[in-house]
């Protein structure tokens, strides 16, 4: 490979470590699956340093190495939030499970009140339609929902 693509390819590399460190508002499974990209990364940042080496000796390499060590640092530094963002997750899952077996266990407990208690049928009235008898519909219907 030449020089200029594996600029290029490092370029690339740096541009999908920063859409990493930007990543915010997960869940448990976007969480691991950017662990994955890390993963993938992590390779083929080694994969650029096997190519980098590989070019001819006469090729100044002190520059790629500087930028292949940040951006492992950065990528290293991205995996620890990832995991503590999961494992923050992960604790925050187990508490909001544990309050809505409670809260499951809770209305069970008031379903069983909740169907043994009957309110009576109340008739109520019918409007025939006509402007007549709108009055007296109106009052009729206001003291059976009011009271």
């Amino acid at each position: 490979m030449e020089l200029t693509s594996l600029n290029r390819l490092r370029e690339a590399l740096k541009a999908n470590v920063t859409r990493l460190e930007q990543f915010e508002t997960p869940s448990c499974l976007e969480l691991r699956l950017q662990l994955n990209d890390v993963s993938a990364l992590k390779n083929k940042i080694e994969n650029l340093r096997k190519d980098h080496y590989s070019l001819p000796s006469d090729v100044d390499l002190t520059e790629a190495d500087q930028e292949l060590e940040l951006l492992e640092d950065r990528l290293y530094k991205t995996e620890v939030r990832l995991y503590f963002l999961l494992s923050k997750l992960d604790n925050t899952n187990v508490s909001i499970l544990e309050v809505i077996r409670k809260e499951n266990n809770v209305l069970s407990g008031n379903e069983s009140r909740q169907t043994s208690i009957k309110l009576p049928e109340t008739p109520l009235p019918q409007f025939s339609g006509l402007y007549e008898e709108r009055s007296p519909f109106k009052d009729q219907f206001d003291n059976l929902t009011k009271n």
